[in-house]
């Protein structure tokens, strides 16, 4: 079974998080997702979140607890989500390098993106608990 985790990065102060959106020349380009990928074998998924962060950013976070995981079927594969509460760096600048563009998005207004399929309940969770 793959494994993928994402990170919920939250900026408390003005209630938004941070989403990316891939890139045109990755699958399902154009859709909107929580930053993170896939587990490694005996990794971690705080270790997993913090080196995707790192790979996919040029950035360093602090994965902090699990907010909520779940297994689904995607292209006729089982497949582990797993949403991680996290935190950049204070002085992280963000450069996306496989994503078209990131973007800090009122969190009751997330459901207004159009997510990759298999993260959507993840949206929706975190939109119920602003509502």
């Amino acid at each position: 079974m793959q494994k993928v985790v994402v990170g919920l990065f939250i900026n408390t102060k003005t209630a938004q998080v941070l989403i990316a959106k891939r890139h045109s020349f990755s699958p399902l380009a154009g859709l909107w997702e929580f930053p993170g990928g896939m587990l490694e074998p005996g990794e971690s998924p705080q270790a997993c979140l913090e080196r995707q962060i790192f790979q996919l950013f040029n950035a360093n976070c602090q994965a902090l607890n699990e907010f909520c995981s779940y297994e689904l079927e995607y292209q006729g594969a089982p497949m582990q989500f797993t949403a991680l509460l996290a935190q950049l760096d204070e002085d992280a600048d963000l450069q996306a390098q496989l994503h078209e563009e990131l973007k800090w998005v009122e969190i009751d207004r997330l459901l207004d993106y159009t997510f990759v399929p298999a993260q959507l309940e993840i949206a929706e969770k975190l939109v119920s608990l602003v509502k």
